[in-house]
C-alpha cells in the first residue's frame, strides 16, 4: 500500500509539473502619442507580442509627468540611452528613435530568445582540417591541438609537406546575455604570425537575436582581420548592438595573437 501511495503521489507531482505554466515576462512599452512613427510601431509591437503571449506588455505614455518620471527612472536603473520609443523586457531594453527602429526590428527576435531560450549556447564540435585546407591548400595537414586560456582556445599546428604553414585556432567564449549567442570561430594564421589570414564564424554573428546581413558580417570580419597591424588595439570598432560579441572576438584574438607570436618565425627581412 505504501508503495502505491508513493507512486501515486509521484505521478500527481509529475502531472502538476507538466501542466504548470511558465512564468510571464513583464514588458513595459514607453511611447509618445506625438511620435510620428507610433501608429506603425504599435502595430509591429502588437504583432510581436501576439506571437509570444507569455509576454505581458504594459503601455505607458511618456506625454504625462508620471509616465515620463517612470521612464527616466528605468533609463537610470538600466543605463538605457533615451529614445522616442522604449521597450523593456526584464533587464533588457530596446529603443527606437528617428530612422533607427530597433524596437520594431528586433522585438520579435528578442522575445524569441528570452522566452524560448533559442540562443546558440555552448561550444560546438569543430573540424579544423577542411578549413586549414581551404586556407593553406589541399595538401595541408593538422597536428594535435594545444589547449590554452583554460581551454577557451585550441591551437592546431598546420603543415604542408615538411614545412610549418601556420596554425588554425578554434576559439570559444560564452556570453552572459538574455538575447546573445556565444562566440565561436576558426582563425587561420600564417607562419610569420601577425594578423589572421581568414576567420570562419562557427556561431552566427547577430544583433539582438537576429543574424547580421551579409554586408554587415563581411564588414565586421574585415575589421577583425586588421591586415598590416602588428598589435591589436584594446578598443574595438564594433557592430552597434553587438558590443559583447565584438569584445569577445577581440579578447580571443588577442590571446591567439600572443600565443602564436611566441611560436611563429619572424618575417623575413626584404
Amino acid at each position: 500500500m505504501r508503495m502505491f501511495v508513493r507512486w501515486s503521489l509521484a505521478a500527481c507531482l509529475l502531472a502538476a509539473a507538466a501542466g504548470a505554466e511558465e512564468p510571464a515576462l513583464e514588458a513595459t512599452v514607453y511611447y509618445s502619442a506625438d511620435d510620428p512613427h507610433w501608429t506603425e510601431a504599435k502595430a509591429a509591437l502588437e504583432a510581436a507580442f501576439a506571437k509570444h503571449p507569455r509576454a505581458k506588455p504594459a503601455y505607458v505614455a511618456i506625454d504625462t509627468p508620471e509616465g515620463y518620471r517612470k521612464l527616466r527612472a528605468d533609463e537610470e536603473r538600466l543605463k538605457i540611452q533615451p529614445g522616442d520609443l522604449t521597450v523593456i523586457l526584464g533587464a533588457f531594453a530596446l529603443t527606437s528613435t528617428g530612422e533607427r527602429r530597433d524596437v520594431e526590428r528586433y522585438l520579435e527576435s528578442s522575445l524569441e530568445r528570452i522566452l524560448a531560450h533559442g540562443a546558440a549556447k555552448g561550444r560546438r564540435p569543430a573540424d579544423p582540417l577542411p578549413f586549414a585546407r581551404e586556407v593553406f591548400g589541399a595538401e595541408a595537414s593538422i597536428g594535435e591541438a594545444e589547449s590554452i586560456a583554460e581551454g577557451a582556445v585550441l591551437l592546431y599546428p598546420v603543415r604542408v609537406g615538411e614545412k610549418t604553414a601556420g596554425i588554425v585556432a578554434d576559439a570559444f567564449r560564452a556570453i552572459s546575455c538574455p538575447v546573445c549567442n556565444d562566440v565561436q570561430f576558426l582563425a587561420a594564421y600564417g607562419p610569420a604570425g601577425g594578423a589572421p589570414l581568414r576567420i570562419r564564424h562557427l556561431l552566427p554573428l547577430e544583433r539582438y537575436g537576429k543574424a547580421l546581413d551579409a554586408e554587415a558580417e563581411a564588414g565586421f570580419t574585415k575589421r577583425l582581420l586588421r591586415p598590416g597591424e602588428s598589435a591589436r588595439p584594446v578598443t574595438v570598432d564594433a557592430v552597434s548592438g553587438a558590443t559583447k560579441t565584438a569584445h569577445a572576438y577581440e579578447a580571443l584574438l588577442r590571446i591567439v595573437d600572443a600565443a602564436w607570436a611566441k611560436q611563429a618565425k619572424p618575417s623575413p627581412t626584404p
